[in-house]
C-alpha cells in the first residue's frame, strides 16, 4: 500500500493494540514472529505513534517506508534516466527530420560555386522542403560540371560531381609570328624546339625584343631559309620593384573593451550597433547532440581612432620582413634562383621603402 510505513516492537501485543486502537492510531498487516510484532500504518498516523513510544516507552524499529515522499526520492535518479532516454529518442526523431550538412566530393574548380549553392538553402532544412531533383538539376548547369549525383544519407546531402575537361591548347602551325620577350631580362637560359635562337645566354634583352624567329636560315648568308612556327622556352633573370610608404603618423582603431552580443536562431537578424565606430564578429553552431537548430551569433565591438607614431628605422626590420612575404606573394611563378634587396629614402612626413626582388623566369609567353 501506497503512503504506509512498517514497524516492528516487541512490545506486548495485547497492550500495544489497546494503546494504539485508544490513540485512533489504524494499524494493520499484523504478523507475529515470535516475540516480534510486525504492522502497517498510514504516514498521516507516523506522529501519533511515536508520541506513544516515548509516553510508554514503546520500542520501534521501522522496517520500511513506502510513503510517495520516499517512493519519488529513491526512485529519482531511475525518473531522470527514462525522462532523458524520451528527451533523446524524441529528439533523434525530430533530428532525422530534418537535412543539416552537405558533403561535396570531385569537385575542385567548381567547388566554392557548388557551397555557395548550398548556402542558399539555410541549413538545417525539413527533408521534404528540399527538392533533390531540383537540386540536381541546379548542379549540373553549374558551369564546369559535366554531371551530378544528389542524394540523401541519413541527415546529409551527399553530391558527387564530375567535372568537364580543361580546354586544351591547339598551337596553329601556320602561325609564323617570332617569339617575343615579356620583360626586361637578362637570359640565363635557351631551350628551343623549333624556331631560329636570337638571344644567348647573358645577354640583355628588352621587352619586345625576338627571342625565337619564325625564319631558320639554310645557310650562313641567311638568304636562304624556311618558315616555322618558332616556340620554346627562354629563362632570365628579371627585376620586380614595390615601393612601400610608411607614414609618420597613422590612425589606428582600437576595441575599447566594450561589446554587445545578439543571438538568433536558424537566420542571424541585422540589428543596429550600439555604438557609433565598431567592428562586428559573426559566428553559428548547432546543437547537432540534441535539436538541429542553429544558432547565429553577433558580437559589436566598440572602437576608437588613437593616433600612433611610427618610427620606421625602428621597425625596419619588421616592415621589411612583412612586405617580403606580400612581395613574394604577388610575384609570377619562379624557380629557386632569386635575389632580394631593399634600400630606404626619406621623405617630409614618411618613409619609403623600395623592395627588388630578381627572380629566374619564363621570359616568353
Amino acid at each position: 500500500m501506497r503512503d504506509a510505513l512498517t514497524f516492528a516492537t516487541e512490545y506486548p501485543p495485547e497492550a500495544f493494540l489497546r494503546l494504539v486502537t485508544e490513540q485512533g492510531v489504524t494499524v494493520y498487516h499484523l504478523k507475529k514472529n515470535g516475540n516480534t510484532l510486525s504492522f502497517s500504518i498510514k504516514n498521516g498516523d507516523k506522529k501519533r505513534l511515536f508520541v506513544l513510544s516515548e509516553r510508554y516507552g514503546i520500542p520501534l524499529t521501522e522496517i520500511s517506508d513506502g510513503t510517495r515522499k520516499t517512493f519519488f526520492k529513491s526512485n529519482l535518479f531511475r525518473l531522470g534516466l527514462w525522462l532523458g532516454l524520451a528527451v533523446f529518442i524524441a529528439a533523434s526523431v525530430i533530428y532525422s527530420l530534418f537535412v543539416t550538412r552537405y558533403e561535396i566530393s570531385g569537385a575542385e574548380r567548381t567547388e566554392g560555386e557548388i557551397r555557395q549553392k548550398m548556402e542558399s538553402y539555410a541549413l538545417p532544412l525539413r527533408k521534404e522542403a528540399l527538392d533533390i531533383k531540383r537540386l540536381r538539376r541546379e548542379i549540373n548547369e553549374l558551369d564546369g560540371v559535366a554531371s551530378a549525383s544528389v542524394y540523401l544519407a541519413g541527415n546529409t546531402v551527399v553530391i558527387h560531381v564530375a567535372e568537364e575537361l580543361e580546354e586544351v591548347e591547339l598551337f596553329d602551325r601556320s602561325d609564323y609570328a617570332d617569339v617575343v620577350s615579356n620583360y626586361d631580362a637578362t637570359v640565363t637560359r635557351v631551350i628551343p624546339f623549333d624556331g631560329a635562337v636570337k638571344v644567348s645566354v647573358g645577354q640583355e634583352v628588352k621587352s619586345g625584343d625576338v627571342l625565337l624567329s619564325s625564319q631558320v636560315p639554310l645557310d650562313e648568308t641567311g638568304e636562304l631559309y624556311y618558315q616555322t612556327r618558332p616556340f620554346g622556352e627562354i629563362y632570365g633573370i628579371v627585376r620586380f620593384k614595390k615601393e612601400v610608404f610608411v607614414p609618420d603618423e597613422r590612425i589606428e582603431r582600437v576595441r575599447t573593451g566594450a561589446a554587445q552580443e545578439y543571438s538568433t536562431f536558424f537566420v542571424p537578424i541585422e540589428r543596429d550597433s550600439p555604438f557609433p565606430l565598431y567592428e562586428t564578429e559573426r559566428s553559428e553552431y548547432y546543437f547537432y547532440n540534441l535539436l538541429p537548430i542553429k544558432v547565429c551569433r553577433t558580437i559589436y565591438y566598440e572602437l576608437q581612432e588613437v593616433s600612433v607614431q611610427v618610427d620606421a628605422e625602428m621597425y625596419r626590420e619588421q616592415i621589411v620582413a612583412t612586405e617580403r612575404e606580400k612581395f613574394l606573394t604577388e610575384l609570377p611563378e619562379h624557380g629557386e634562383k632569386s635575389d632580394f634587396s631593399y634600400d630606404i629614402k626619406r621623405l617630409d612626413k614618411a618613409t619609403v621603402f623600395s623592395l627588388y626582388y630578381d627572380i629566374e623566369i619564363k621570359i616568353n609567353p
